[in-house]
């Protein structure tokens, strides 16, 4: 697909007006809905202040890599350009990375669809998706993450072509490196590119040499923080040591929902309370600061899981479930955590307060569940098609490809680790066009993207 401006200059009218709205929609909610800074947002805003402030990835004057560094950086830096580290910078620095997604986003659809109002509507709902706007309120990783997310499947799309197909799979590398950085699970992402590459394409040889290339580049980004670590920690730790943290809390015998619980309040032996006592000095010091409890809470998990495989089932089914059919209660919990009627109202004013604050959420817990429902039902509906497509010559085609990896590869993700509204935020992008296609009666699926290629 390329891009005709005299040919095209009526979309692009309604894609510059959408993206000023919607510019105006975030500006609009940093400025009116208030919010505070909880939990691992209160920690990335924390690391922010001292990496701004010289002091580098700590906290409490400890050095730490509890959470990735990609956005800490980031905002630690931004905060330091502009020699303040107050949070409204913060939600500035989100807006502007929310509205550089939306090109990546446009570009994307306009690759998966035909037809140009298709890829219109998509963007669409990128624009005014409530999470979307909401999140700017957030110091969190979640928009730098889907901003960099785009960008990836931007360059998979459009520049794995020619002789740029080499440069192009060493800059996925690097912003893939940059996403694990941010979210350590990424590390495995060029698999997932190889999938879509092979899968849509049947190039055996270039999915080889591109994703080797993709795979380097996440390896010499991540290398210099990986040695960071070891030489402060004394062990491999390539982006953070939360991950048998995470893994445990999620996996054990008093969890009965698939959500996070406090590591207190998990099941475990006596060797392993007495090992978590010891690493956390009976309370005093924060699991942030023990990285040399994650191997034990890593193991504790696998022997669990492998003890408990009907019960990991369980607990992942409703991982998954709460990721992605909760609605909205990320934006109530993390985005909007401020609002309140107005201070001194009577008993009329708050209810009607609570009434129109009742009828947002209800829309907003809508807008969600359509949009995963398709998402899901396009995957199933897919499916297998693409599985008996992928094991013979014929090409799978670029859109089930695309989406069906990447909401698997999110919705396993979220099996195994962890659930939370605020996981299924970057897996948007995939879901949006999977309603769109869906809601045309799958128009573009098959046969004439079978056509289009990585």
């Amino acid at each position: 697909m390329k891009i005709d401006i005299k040919r095209d200059w009526t979309m692009i009218s309604y894609v510059t007006i959408v993206s000023a709205l919607a510019l105006a929609a975030r500006i609009w909610w940093a400025m009116n809905v208030p919010t505070t800074q909880l939990y691992d947002f209160a920690a990335y805003q924390a690391l922010a202040e001292n990496i701004a402030a010289g002091r580098g990835h700590t906290m409490d004057g400890v050095p730490v890599a509890w959470q990735g560094c990609g956005y800490p950086y980031l905002l630690g830096f931004f905060y330091r350009a502009i020699g303040s580290v107050d949070i409204f910078w913060g939600k500035i620095l989100n807006i502007a990375l929310s509205m550089a997604t939306l090109p990546f986003a446009y570009l994307i659809y306009r690759k998966l669809f035909d037809k140009r109002r298709h890829a219109a509507a998509a963007l669409t709902i990128t624009a005014f998706l409530p999470q979307y706007v909401s999140y700017v309120n957030v110091i969190g990783t979640e928009i730098f993450f889907t901003f960099l997310m785009s960008a990836v499947i931007f360059a998979q799309l459009y520049l794995f072509k020619g002789r740029r197909r080499w440069i192009a799979a060493a800059a996925v590398g690097l912003a893939t490196g940059a996403a694990a950085l941010t979210r350590p699970f990424m590390l495995a992402y060029p698999v997932i590119c190889g999938v879509v590459m092979f899968a849509s394409g049947k190039k055996w040889r270039d999915t080889l040499v591109l994703t080797g290339i993709a795979a380097l580049g996440v390896v010499l980004t991540v290398t210099p923080w990986a040695y960071r670590n070891y030489r402060l920690f004394g062990r491999l730790i390539p982006v953070s040591y939360n991950s048998g943290y995470c893994l445990y809390t999620n996996n054990n015998d008093a969890n009965v929902n698939g959500a996070w619980m406090d590591l207190s309040a998990a099941a475990g032996s006596d060797e392993l309370s007495t090992a978590i006592g010891e690493a956390l000095e009976d309370g005093a010091r924060s699991v942030k600061a023990a990285p040399e409890l994650d191997p034990y809470l890593s193991a504790a998990a696998g022997e669990w899981i492998a003890d408990n495989p009907a019960e990991f089932l369980k607990l992942g089914a409703l991982r998954v479930y709460r990721t992605f059919f909760v609605g909205v209660n990320d934006i109530e919990q993390w985005a909007m955590n401020g609002c309140a009627p107005p201070e001194g109202a009577s008993e009329s004013e708050t209810l009607l307060y609570a009434r129109n604050y009742n009828l947002v959420i209800s829309v907003f817990n809508s807008i969600t569940y359509i949009l995963n429902a398709a998402g899901f039902i396009f995957v199933f509906a897919s499916s297998a098609r693409f599985f008996r497509d992928l094991f013979s010559r014929r090409q799978c085609g670029l859109m089930p490809s695309l989406l069906i990896v990447n909401i698997a590869f999110f919705a396993l993700v979220s099996f195994v680790y962890g659930g939370e509204a605020r996981y299924a935020f970057p897996v948007f992008v995939f879901m949006i066009p999977a309603l769109v296609a869906a809601s045309a009666g799958f128009y573009g699926l098959y046969p004439s993207n079978v056509k289009k290629t990585c």
